[in-house]
């Protein structure tokens, strides 16, 4: 529970690693958070959305061309989604969130993302992941998401239709 305090209360709590290593970490928490969430019936992804870009509320310089790829579990009132994407500092990251639908197009969600330079870009951080949360809006092939200072959007597919 200190861990989670800590960074509740605005501190930082950084693991000592190579920057690969967290890589690899993120790669295999991805691998195995699917299976510790979705039952047999969700094995295989119903959804598949291509990033596109972002739109950034802030004077900073950002890349605002972001090409990603995720893949999503969906039910009637859950979604998980876990994706690869190039991250508004020109670096791979690897995000993996968890949503509550709302109705047909809207989802809250919440989730962490890998930075390579989180420890010099954050303020609140585990190690090299940051939280992630924001609100989802999906209509036919086009989703939107909104996060605390950023707007991204891209298409999306459902499988298997």
């Amino acid at each position: 529970m200190l861990g989670v305090s800590s960074f509740l209360h605005g501190g930082n709590i950084q693991l000592r690693s190579k920057p690969r290593d967290g890589v690899w970490t993120a790669l295999l928490l991805l691998g195995i958070l699917p299976g510790l969430w979705v039952d047999t019936a969700m094995a295989n992804p119903d959804r598949i959305s291509l990033l596109l870009g972002s739109h950034h509320f802030s004077s900073e310089d950002f890349e605002e061309f972001n090409p990603g790829l995720f893949v999503s579990w969906l039910t009637s009132k859950r979604d998980l989604e876990i994706g690869l994407f190039r991250n508004s500092y020109g670096n791979l990251s690897v995000s993996a969130t968890a949503g509550r639908r709302l109705g047909k197009s809207w989802t809250l969600f919440a989730g962490t993302a890998y930075y390579r330079n989180a420890d010099t870009e954050f303020e609140y951080r585990l190690g090299k992941f940051i939280p992630v949360a924001g609100v989802q809006f999906v209509h036919r092939n086009l989703f939107v998401k909104a996060l605390p200072g950023v707007v991204v959007a891209g298409f999306t597919w459902r499988l298997g239709e």
